[in-house]
């Protein structure tokens, strides 16, 4: 009896007369007698408009029905959601969390979801790079992610780790203070329901992902992944992972297609060959001075990328660099002689050996300043370092192999020029002498005079030999016209 009057009250809260709240109480009439009965209109009549009609106007006949306001229909159509919300993150609900403030608090997460479904435009496909798995993995979670479910939940719920939820004792609310979710969508995907009521409880993880049993939602959304996975992967050579696992006896199963196409990329020999690729790379960059197309900076973001490859894979059995080694790959890229005093102060310096990121700052900072007092020090765009003993100092090795556009070199003296030119010829003869390869950039900006020279050269004779043409035809006209001339005296 007081769980009736509980329950009245609570729809007078919501603004039903009393006449209304016996109709929706009355076995003959509403039937909805208890919050779980509610459970028909929020899988049935999600906004309770066809409910409220039939109030109005049972049968269609307006005189036996009921007075509902605006405003009680309104506060219904906030209660549904809210206990559809609930049980889709598997809340459980008492009479006593019936207030206005609580189902009002997510009048705008509901109008959000009408709106999205509303106006819903498919996202653009992730990048996807099969040498750095896990960043790809995050890129398809989130293009997953923008795709709701069949209850509103993001479809990324499909793909999550756990097939199990925790308990909601242990596991707060979002909005709570000790909650660990974020945002409302990351406990939708985390307490989204995957196995049955009906699960055995004492199976194995192992032998839950194989026979289940599952939810129906989970079944249609796992379909929709499964979809979503092939337009991903469809024309790719691996996409025979997910067709193998996700499509068996005419079900469709998206989870277990994606798990299989992740344990392929995580497995232990394809981690190894990232690993190693990865530290292939970092070995192969080079810092040799600021350059038209790569410079400190780039130099950085090249190594940085490889340190977050290897540190995403940490999570699957990946081993990420330590500072030490990340330290170690730095400074043997530093190739550039004017950078030794600066790679000796990284070493000897407690606060750099300890950081990677100080040690980038340290060099950062001697690179500006060697710039600000000798502009030409570290311009340089040489993929090679001078290892043989040259007559010539460092900064006029730097002159001899620095970019110059040509109007800055249009600008300088002859003298100058001259002297520039002299130290060139005397290094490269150094460098051929000593079997050391030519500056490339300077190699091919010398082809490239050379072969403007050829063209001038050749345009040249073309002018020349047409203007012999041009005075032979000249010629020849004339004496036409004398002949002319002739023939009309006679």
């Amino acid at each position: 009896m007081a769980a009736a009057v509980n329950y009245r009250a609570m729809l007078g809260r919501l603004g039903f007369t009393q006449d209304a709240q016996a109709f929706i109480s009355d076995a003959q009439r509403g039937g909805f007698d208890t919050l779980a009965s509610l459970d028909v209109l929020v899988s049935g009549d999600p906004t309770g408009g066809n409910f409220v009609k039939s109030m109005r106007r049972p049968g269609g006949d307006s005189s036996n029905g009921v007075l509902v306001s605006f405003r009680a229909e309104t506060n219904f159509k906030s209660l549904l959601f809210f206990l559809r919300h609930k049980k889709r993150t598997n809340r459980t609900v008492v009479i006593g969390d019936i207030t206005l403030a609580n189902i009002t608090a997510l009048a705008m997460r509901q109008e959000k979801e009408v709106e999205d479904k509303a106006n819903f435009v498919t996202p653009e496909n992730p990048k996807f790079d099969p040498d750095d798995w896990a960043q790809s993995a995050e890129n398809v979670l989130d293009f997953v992610s923008k795709h709701p479910g069949v209850t509103g939940i993001p479809l990324s719920y499909v793909l999550r780790d756990t097939l199990r939820v925790k308990a909601e004792a242990d596991d707060p609310a979002f909005g709570r203070v000790d909650s660990e979710y974020a945002s409302m969508e990351e406990e939708m995907i985390s307490r989204a329901s995957i196995l049955s009521s009906t699960a055995v409880a004492t199976m194995t993880d192992a032998e839950l992902e194989d026979v289940g049993p599952f939810t129906d939602i989970f079944l249609m959304d796992s379909a929709k992944v499964y979809d979503l996975l092939t337009t991903l992967f469809g024309d790719k050579e691996y996409y025979t992972y997910i067709r193998n696992a996700g499509k068996k006896k005419n079900a469709i199963n998206g989870r277990k297609a994606w798990f299989a196409l992740f344990k392929h990329f995580v497995g232990p020999n394809f981690l190894e060959h990232i690993q190693t690729t990865s530290e292939a790379t970092l070995r192969s960059l080079k810092y040799m001075g600021e350059g038209r197309k790569f410079n400190y900076e780039q130099f950085v973001t090249a190594q940085k990328r490889e340190h977050h490859r290897l540190e995403n894979l940490e999570r699957h059995g990946g081993r990420k660099l330590t500072e030490s080694e990340k330290l170690r790959y730095f400074k043997q890229g530093l190739q550039h002689s004017a950078l030794e005093n600066i790679k000796i102060f990284i070493a000897n310096d407690a606060a750099c050996r300890a950081s990677y990121d100080k040690s980038v700052d340290a060099v950062k900072e001697f690179i500006r300043n060697q710039m600000q007092a000798v502009p030409s020090a570290l311009r340089v765009a040489s993929v090679g370092v001078e290892n043989h003993a040259s007559s010539l100092t460092a900064d006029e090795v730097a002159e001899c192999d620095m970019w110059m556009k040509q109007e800055d070199w249009d600008k300088k003296p002859f003298a100058e020029k001259k002297r520039i030119f002299e130290l060139r010829k005397k290094l490269r003869n150094e460098r051929k002498k000593n079997g050391v390869a030519p500056n490339p950039t300077l190699k091919k900006a010398e082809a490239k005079v050379k072969n403007e020279k050829k063209k001038s050269r050749g345009l040249k004779k073309q002018n020349e030999s047409l203007k012999r043409r041009i005075s032979a035809m000249s010629r020849v006209t004339a004496k036409e016209e004398d002949v002319s001339d002739d023939d009309d005296s006679v």
